[in-house]
């Protein structure tokens, strides 16, 4: 019994944060994002509501703009996924090459390689997804 509270005791920490860290900082970028959005929101809102703004197009200039294009999210989006895939890539092969010789190395480069290759190869297909969706987006814009 001893040792399994030591052995939970010992899980929670690093379990905290590879799971935990994560999930905190997406919640609260999002949260930011979204308190920033319903405030800007609010703002027009009462501007429409108090007739103070004759022309909504000229008073939406004045409101902040996000940091970034769509273009420019998905050149980066490219960029990350061929940085992780062609760091992915040499380390797996890495792997093989040391799997001879039978230490804990060639493991490593599999499992750094394999992840690295994961996350660069899901960067990649959401880079297309992205460029499929604009470009429809664009077609239907222009008919």
């Amino acid at each position: 019994m001893e040792y399994l509270l030591q052995d939970i005791a010992d899980a929670i920490i690093p379990v905290s944060i590879v799971v935990v860290l994560p999930v905190m900082i997406v919640w609260l970028v999002t949260r930011c994002k979204t308190n920033r959005d319903n405030k800007n929101a609010e703002i027009l809102m009462k501007a429409v509501e108090n007739n103070t703004v004759q022309d909504v197009d000229k008073f939406l200039v004045g409101m902040p703009k996000p940091s970034k294009t769509m273009k420019e999210i998905m050149l980066n989006r490219l960029l990350i996924g061929c940085i992780f895939a062609f760091v992915g890539i040499p380390l797996m092969i890495l792997g093989v090459v040391n799997a001879g010789l039978g230490d804990d190395f060639s493991s490593f480069c599999w499992i750094a390689g394999a992840v690295c290759a994961a996350i660069g190869l899901a960067y990649l297909v959401v880079y297309r997804v992205t460029r499929k969706m604009v470009e429809k987006e664009d077609n239907s814009s222009e008919n």
